[in-house]
């Protein structure tokens, strides 16, 4: 599984890093947890999915800066 981390997901969607765990926690963007306690990650397909389905355009040349 390609995974991003909630800052990085962040940036793409020009929110916080907590407004994605946010939306996470509420069910509204899938995201998983390895184990209780670790950091959340979102697949880039669900990411593409979730954005395509909000008419969000990604620009993944913003995690090359």
């Amino acid at each position: 599984m390609d995974s991003l981390t909630t800052g990085k997901v962040a940036k793409l969607l020009g929110v916080t890093d907590e407004t994605v765990k946010r939306w996470i926690v509420q069910g509204q963007l899938p995201g998983v947890r390895m184990t209780d306690d670790s950091w959340y990650r979102i697949s880039r397909k669900q990411l593409e999915e979730y954005a395509k389905g909000r008419g969000i355009q990604l620009d993944w040349s913003l995690l090359e800066k």
